[in-house]
């Protein structure tokens, strides 16, 4: 499971070149201001970023290309290496800033690779933890509309949280076949959720349509262990 928390960063140059940049810290790697300016300082004379790894690295990533130059950010490739959110494919980065999780608005990536081999290989209970993220389908659309009748927001819509409710439908009927692991089918039907369910964050505008109260819940045990 290390190997997922550890950020591998290949900055490819258009010479067929190619410099890697791995980032650690102690324990468990976070997605930090602090870490995303030291990807930003290998960018001189680099044509194109190449993030490989889970959502902390795809956050890193987005974050740190974004905000080097948010007119013309270099191009940004990212590699999933499990299924554990539906990150990879959003226009926002969950940050610890300040020792608080907050989420800021990043970027696309301009092209998101996903292999079912590596997504196979990968250990089950990361895989099992996007179905997880999933889950707030049903409840998070709940969230946005409320705060939206008690005038905390304005822009609830149903359709970005209907567009993936059929597909996260169809995976739970499947769920024990997923902590298997080994059924390509089901990890082919959660890549598709999570990749439209990440869309759908960036269609509503905000992380509404998939992400509610229970991410606030988690983000605080986060937090609270490390």
């Amino acid at each position: 499971m290390k190997k997922f928390l550890v950020l591998l960063l290949a900055l490819m140059m258009m010479a067929s070149s190619a410099f890697a940049l791995e980032i650690s810290e102690p324990g468990v790697l976070h997605a930090t201001p602090e870490n995303a300016a030291k990807i930003q300082a290998r960018f001189e004379g680099i044509d194109c970023v190449v993030g490989v790894g889970g959502g902390t690295i795809c956050d890193l990533c987005k974050y740190a290309t974004h905000y080097a130059d948010a007119e013309n950010p270099k191009p940004l490739i990212v590699v999933e290496t499990a299924l554990s959110v539906n990150a990879f494919s959003d226009d926002a980065s969950v940050m610890l800033i300040s020792g608080v999780k907050r989420t800021v608005h990043s970027r696309y990536p301009d092209i998101l690779i996903i292999d079912l081999d590596i997504q196979a290989a990968a250990p089950a209970e990361m895989n099992v933890s996007g179905y997880g993220d999933l889950i707030a389908t049903w409840t998070a659309p709940v969230d946005w509309y409320l705060a939206n009748v008690l005038g905390m927001g304005k822009n609830f819509s149903s359709i970005p949280s209907d567009m993936i409710r059929d597909q996260c439908r169809a995976l739970l009927a499947n769920s024990e076949k997923l902590a298997a692991g080994t059924d390509y089918k089901v990890l082919e039907d959660l890549a598709n959720a999570l990749t439209l369910s990440g869309l759908a964050m960036g269609l509503g505008g905000e992380s509404s349509p998939a992400s509610g109260s229970e991410h606030v819940m988690s983000h605080l045990i986060d937090m609270t262990t490390g």
